[in-house]
């Protein structure tokens, strides 16, 4: 989430605009969540299956 709020401080992003660069950095997480998961799920198994 910090990088967000870097991002909205060099754009130069001022009032609501840099309020809101923590709100979508939630929002980024909370969307990619399920494919980081799936990912890590798919690296285990093809790391189980090798040993």
């Amino acid at each position: 989430m910090a990088l967000e709020y870097i991002w909205a401080l060099v754009s130069g992003a001022k009032g609501e605009h840099l309020a809101s660069a923590g709100f979508w950095g939630v929002m980024l997480g909370y969307y990619l969540l399920p494919v980081g998961i799936v990912l890590l799920v798919i690296g285990l198994l093809g790391w189980l299956m090798k040993r």
